[in-house]
């Protein structure tokens, strides 16, 4: 039977895994238990070998020393001949006795009877002689003492000796053989040993393999599996026999890679819609991106607007009571003139910063788009120069929607100078305007507008690579060179639009012009453009008493100036705490109460709380330099507050006050 066979056989053999394994285990343990009680038993046998050739040593050590004990005692003999001394005589008797007691050694330990009966029978023999030798040498029969020494004694001696000898060599022979006998057990147990364990080992490996074929060739069958299904490829395991753990997991990953078969079949479908919401996302994060950049810059040009308008104040200001206070034909009319141009086009940058971050203070009207293009269009003409053709399409009926004329008139000069711009060598501009229906535009937010009004710019210019259209709105980016452009134009149109609750998209390509569209709410009923208003001709005086609180020196002296100009009487205070002094101190009526909106130690809204619990029927003014609705949204001021917005005009302020203190001024911050 080959491996294969038994591979196949073990793998189809319906029991679990660890049942195989401990088969296996359990049989090599078997032989190996075989194999120590074998070599215990040749162990054992070696063993008695080595004690019997113990015993027969022992038996060779005695029957030499009985071979010693016979010469010594002849020896003894032949000394008292001589000398005819007892010592001889009892040194005699006592090597007698230890030969006796040698003699009963060697009987029990190893010596024959025959040999042991004839060396006693020998020994008695030359006991008798070595008696009757003494007995002759005491009675003076030396030579006959002599003679029979060597008749009798000596050849008893070597009777003696002799039967030693050959008790010696029954013995060494007897050795050999027990050596002989206990080398062929040794050779015995060392070929056992060796054989069950080259058997155990060889049993172990074949085990082993078999097994782990067994185990191995489903675990590699599933391992090339699993990676053609990670490639795609959703394959089935046929040629695995196994019955156990291993053919239950193969039985799992046929089910699995059929059903991973059918999930793939969407995989691609669902992978494009994945995409597709990842590019939202995408989406979603530049516009926050773009949105927190906005909201960085909002709060740059409010903390700039505050400051710079409070300056501005003061500036139009004066300039504007100088101008009071000169003749018409006055020479100096014109430096305060071009004071005053100055200060309006300082706060003209002021309103693009807060444009650009959709913070300034807006207008809105109802007014028509065709009406307002059309009155533009001869300044259009005179800014784009005669190299470039104009063309304006109104769209079919009105255009109306409620914005800022100003604010929409300044995107259209930016987007008609950012063509311009793009056209040094002439070409083509042309401003379309149409009506919409809600879904029929989409833009790169994402957002399906409603209904409304469509502004489309479109020029052959340069175009723009994609690199640029990412970056086009964002704040103080240009491409101009040096000196030639703020990089403002673009973002305050974004931030115009968006304020407006309107969307902007281009498209653009390098060498194939650029389109800008434009979307804005459409409304019903479009009103004719009207100016805005400039306020009363005449400053009307006035008797009422108003509390003045403004910490900027330069703004507060102005306002007094002002109020007390047109005959009101002012009590003024540079921060919150002063003024609520002066009102805790006061129990006259308070008719006004005009103050700046954030000041040090008390703010405006802290202020106006405390003066109403004392005077509930004053009227409140704020005025700031920052716009409404940041105040607004910000939870500055209460809903209904009026507001001032600096910079502002002496007239304007006097209209103001006189407006809300004749009920007749509606709030800015509602």
């Amino acid at each position: 039977m080959s491996f294969k066979r038994i591979e196949r056989w073990i793998a189809g053999v319906r029991a679990p895994l660890k049942i195989k394994l401990q088969f296996g285990f359990f049989l090599v343990i078997g032989v190996l238990v075989l194999m120590g009680v074998v070599s215990l038993l040749a162990t054992a046998e070696i063993r008695e070998h080595a004690h019997q050739l113990d015993r027969i040593d022992e038996s060779v050590h005695l029957a030499l020393r009985v071979d010693h004990s016979i010469l010594l005692q002849e020896h003894l003999s032949s000394m008292f001949l001589l000398t005819a001394q007892d010592t001889y005589t009892a040194k005699l008797e006592t090597e007698q006795q230890k030969f006796r007691t040698l003699l009963a050694e060697l009987r029990s330990s190893g010596g024959t009877g025959e040999e042991i009966a004839a060396i006693e029978q020998a020994f008695a023999r030359n006991g008798r002689a070595v008696d009757q030798v003494r007995q002759l040498r005491r009675e003076g029969h030396e030579h006959e003492a002599q003679a029979l020494h060597v008749a009798q004694e000596h050849t008893i001696a070597h009777g003696i000796e002799a039967l030693t000898k050959a008790a010696v060599a029954r013995l060494r022979a007897l050795q050999g053989a027990q050596h002989r006998e206990m080398l062929a057990a040794q050779r015995r147990t060392t070929g056992a040993v060796v054989g069950f364990v080259v058997f155990s080992v060889a049993l172990a490996l074949m085990l082993g393999s078999i097994l782990a074929s067994s185990i191995l060739h489903p675990v590699r069958k599933m391992d090339a599996a699993l990676e053609r299904i990670a490639q795609g490829n959703f394959v089935m395991l046929d040629d695995v026999v196994n019955r156990d753990e291993l053919g239950t997991l193969v039985n799992n990953l046929n089910r699995t890679s059929r059903q991973l078969s059918a999930l793939y079949a969407n995989e691609r479908q669902t992978a494009q819609v994945l995409e597709e919401q990842l590019a939202s996302l995408e989406r979603t994060e530049a516009r926050r991106r773009q949105g927190q950049k906005m909201e960085a810059v909002g709060r740059l040009a409010g903390g700039v607007a505050h400051d710079f308008n409070n300056l501005l104040t003061v500036i139009t200001g004066r300039a504007a009571l100088l101008l009071m206070e000169l003749s018409a034909d006055d020479p100096k009319r014109r430096d305060i003139d071009l004071i005053t141009q100055t200060a309006d086009r300082a706060s003209a940058l002021t309103r693009q910063l807060l444009a650009l971050s959709r913070k300034q203070v807006l207008q809105p009207r109802i007014l028509d788009l065709n009406e307002l293009v059309g009155s533009l269009e001869p300044i259009l003409r005179r800014l784009i120069g005669e190299h470039i053709e104009l063309h304006v399409l109104p769209a079919a009926g009105a255009a109306a929607v409620k914005a800022d004329p100003t604010q929409i008139e300044q995107v259209i000069l930016n987007l008609t100078v950012n063509a311009r711009d793009a056209m040094s060598g002439g070409g083509t501009l042309s401003i379309e305007l149409s009506q919409v229906s809600a879904g029929q535009l989409q833009f790169d937010e994402g957002d399906h507008v409603g209904p409304g009004v469509s502004l489309v710019v479109r020029d052959s210019g340069t175009g723009m690579t994609p690199d640029v259209q990412a970056h086009m709105f964002e704040p103080f980016f240009t491409t101009k060179e040096p000196g030639k452009g703020t990089g403002l134009g673009l973002a305050t149109v974004y931030g115009i639009i968006k304020q407006s609750g309107g969307s902007v998209s281009v498209q653009s390509e390098l060498g194939h012009g650029t389109t800008f569209m434009i979307w804005l709410p459409r409304v019903e009923n479009p009103a004719p453009l009207e100016g805005p208003s400039r306020g009363s001709a005449e400053l009307r005086a006035g008797r009422e008493t108003i509390l003045l609180v403004e910490d900027e020196d330069g703004v507060r002296e102005l306002a007094r100036e002002v109020l007390l100009a047109h005959g009101y009487t002012v009590i003024e205070a540079r921060d919150g705490e002063s003024a609520l002094r002066i009102v805790e101190d006061r129990r006259e009526r308070l008719h006004l109460l005009l103050t700046d909106v954030v000041m040090p130690k008390m703010g405006g809204p802290e202020l106006v709380r405390r003066v109403i619990g004392r005077h509930p029927d004053v009227k409140v003014l704020y005025m700031s330099g920052y716009p409404d609705d940041a105040l607004g949204e910000q939870g500055v001021l209460e809903p209904g507050a009026v507001l001032l917005q600096k910079p502002f005009t002496p007239q304007g302020m006097a209209d103001k006050v006189r407006q809300l203190l004749d009920g007749t001024l509606i709030s800015t911050n509602p």
